[in-house]
């Protein structure tokens, strides 16, 4: 089988060698669908999803935000990459889009790793199993964040220490614009 690649929730932001997929038709992508109802591709057969400023937007009720993991999951191959951008949600630009609906941390996502889940019950701790849940199984590989200004600078200038940048990050707004942030898809091949 060929493996596809997504863009999920192109708008006007189209990849070369991917499928490009929006509910919105004005920005003419390949695929319209609504991504909280509509998912028109097989199982086990995307290879990579690129989702740049998506799940931010959908899934504002619970049970169809886990419908979408379920759906991503689902349609991933093995080992399938899952990148995701996102605003982070302490930055003035999450709150100025009446859009957004969901603040999406990348701690969450350790929600969705079975391994992490079986670890957490046996240790009687009380985060919710989404993984073991849902049916999911996805190990976060990566959560950069993307510092704004003057963060940024004082990062590159090597003038703040790694303490002062977690506690900024944590206890102020608009220190980080954005989580860059990959998933792998951990599942059994079926071949």
């Amino acid at each position: 089988m060929n493996l596809k690649k997504l863009n999920l929730g192109c708008g006007f932001n189209k990849m070369k060698g991917y499928i490009n997929i929006d509910k919105e038709p004005a920005g003419e992508p390949d695929v319209v669908a609504d991504l909280e109802k509509t998912w028109p591709f097989e199982d086990n057969s995307v290879e990579e999803i690129q989702a740049c400023h998506v799940l931010e937007h959908i899934g504002q009720e619970t049970g169809v935000f886990l419908n979408i993991m379920k759906e991503i999951y689902r349609v991933c191959a093995p080992d399938a990459l899952v990148h995701i951008r996102v605003p982070h949600h302490n930055h003035w630009t999450f709150h100025a889009d009446p859009t957004h609906v969901r603040k999406i941390l990348p701690e969450g996502f350790h929600l969705f790793d079975q391994k992490m889940n079986r670890e957490n019950i046996e240790r009687g701790a009380a985060n919710t199993p989404l993984g073991i849940y849902c049916g999911v199984d996805f190990v976060l590989e990566k959560a950069q964040p993307i510092f704004d200004e003057p963060w940024a600078s004082r990062i590159k200038n090597n003038v703040v220490t790694s303490f002062d940048l977690d506690f900024a990050s944590k206890h102020y707004s608009n220190v980080i614009v954005e989580w860059d942030i990959a998933l792998r898809v951990r599942k059994e091949s079926r071949t």
